[in-house]
């Protein structure tokens, strides 16, 4: 029987443990709903304590999804450089 700390893969994705940190609302968006560096020490903090997969959740993909001030957006193509950079910087 698999264990929580053994390797695993989900859809061809490795993942180093089982551990996976669900979608949440973490309240880290600039005005503009740019991810906020706090939000990049959370996953930094977050991998570097092991957790095998982190899923980012509560994006707004649509300007009138905005549902709350400081909510993340991915509604205009120039915020997408901000999270290619936390994408890379936790590979």
């Amino acid at each position: 029987m698999p264990t929580l700390f053994e390797e695993t893969s989900i859809a061809g994705m490795r993942l180093k443990n089982r551990i996976i940190r669900s979608a949440t609302h973490e309240g880290m968006g600039d005005k503009d709903g740019r991810p906020m560096p706090e939000l990049v020490n959370l996953y930094t903090k977050l991998v570097q304590g092991g957790v095998g997969a982190v899923i980012t959740g509560f994006i707004g993909i649509h300007k009138k999804g905005r549902a709350l001030p400081n909510m993340r957006m991915l509604d205009r193509d120039d915020l997408v450089d901000a999270y290619q950079a936390i994408t890379d910087q936790l590979k």
